[in-house]
């Protein structure tokens, strides 16, 4: 089991690298949730490691339940191996820890951008249609009619006057409008409300 763990992770790795790029990834929420655990994460794996080995001692549980199966398959109930089992959960709860304060830092800095966005788009008729942060930039999609008259530096600037200076910053201008063109005709009209 231990020499097999690194062989799957590298196969996965490969194949990601090989089979579509990271972005790609990254607007998946599924995806998303299981690549950067939180302590959270940890706390149910061990609810669940306890109700396993509880399920294990006692005769009058099912041995049927999968989870069950699942969960006490790496549980263990002697008092050296427990005080190892110990010590990896720390050694878990590190990382698990680090990745909880990076989803909060970066929800705090997707909520700090938000006022100074919105404001920025309503005043050049666009709405941001999403915003999100991650390792200290902002990304920003933002929808709104042709031509694309919104100053991006004016944003910038107000980043920097809210207190976001350190913050990186993507704006991805999304062009709305109609256009109509009428059966057989040769021109069309673009409406951009």
């Amino acid at each position: 089991m231990i020499g097999g763990a690194p062989v799957v992770i590298a196969i996965g790795f490969l194949v990601g690298l090989i089979d579509a790029p990271l972005d790609a990834f990254a607007s998946n929420t599924q995806v998303a949730g299981r690549i950067s655990p939180r302590l959270i994460d940890l706390l149910a794996a061990l609810a669940t490691g306890t109700v396993g080995a509880f399920a294990l001692v006692r005769s009058d549980t099912s041995d049927t339940l999968a989870g069950v199966a699942i969960a006490i398959s790496l549980v263990p109930l002697r008092g050296r191996t427990l005080a190892v089992v110990g010590g990896l959960v720390l050694v878990v709860a590190v990382p698990l820890g680090y990745g909880t304060l990076l989803v909060g830092s970066n929800e705090q800095l997707a909520a700090q951008a938000t006022p100074p966005a919105d404001e920025w788009a309503s005043s050049n008729r666009w709405v941001v249609t999403t915003l999100s942060a991650a390792d200290g930039q902002v990304v920003i999609t933002a929808l709104g009619p042709p031509p694309p008259n919104a100053d991006v530096t004016t944003l910038r600037q107000a980043f920097n006057d809210n207190g976001l200076a350190d913050a990186g910053l993507v704006v991805r201008p999304v062009l709305g409008g109609t256009a109509t063109c009428p059966p057989n005709g040769s021109t069309c009209t673009l409406s951009t409300e």
